[in-house]
């Protein structure tokens, strides 16, 4: 997290009177997780993890820096939640993955189009799963707490420079261990996951006078 906000002043540091051109924002993101699973070696048999993608929501605030009417560089620290509905639970069985993001990005913004990309790290800080009555803590399976990511937006002004967006993102490295089931009962261990996620955001700038 260091590095992206060292890199992020030293961009700003380079621009003469980059003060007068900051924007301030919010946002807000639901989103629609799912795992990339990877097996032992040797495993070539379907198998199931028994969690299935559901819907998530994150917060964000908006540091951007307008270079020009086109091109923008931003910094956008968030915090929100994945969540899995567990097989066989009538949905009303969870996994929760709570996480902190510092995301370093840029955009580019035409006729009223928008899109752009982000690199990040994030920090997860819980892993559990909730059912009626019953909370489990799971993170003695945790691998990685601290993981980068990246992600493409596109999408659409809706007043001045606020714009909705659908991004997509995938985490480079592993984030937990859990056992699968092959289709006859039998166990496989450890499978290792990673996030993966499509959501639809919307980005409100607070400060823009243009």
């Amino acid at each position: 997290m260091k590095v992206i906000l060292v890199t992020f002043f030293l961009i700003l540091s380079t621009m003469p009177h980059y003060g007068q051109k900051f924007n301030f924002g919010i946002g807000l993101e639901v989103n629609k997780v799912d795992l990339k699973k990877k097996a032992p070696p040797g495993i070539t048999s379907p198998y199931s993890i028994g969690l299935n993608p559901s819907v998530g929501m994150s917060g964000h605030l908006i540091i951007e820096y307008k270079i020009n009417d086109y091109f923008f560089v931003s910094l956008n620290p968030s915090y929100g939640t994945y969540r899995m509905s567990i097989d066989k639970s009538r949905n009303s069985s969870f996994l929760y993955m709570n996480h902190l993001n510092i995301g370093l990005g840029s955009r580019v913004n035409f006729d009223g189009l928008t899109g752009g990309f982000e690199f990040g790290v994030s920090r997860f800080s819980d892993l559990y799963y909730t059912q009626p009555n019953q909370y489990r803590d799971l993170t003695k399976y945790i691998i990685n707490k601290n993981i980068l990511n990246y992600a493409f937006f596109v999408g659409f002004d809706i007043y001045k420079d606020s714009y909705i967006y659908i991004k997509t993102s995938s985490y480079l490295q592993d984030y937990f261990a859990i056992a699968g089931y092959d289709n006859i009962g039998r166990e496989i261990s450890p499978i290792v996951v990673r996030p993966k996620y499509l959501s639809l955001g919307i980005n409100y700038i607070i400060n823009d006078k243009d």
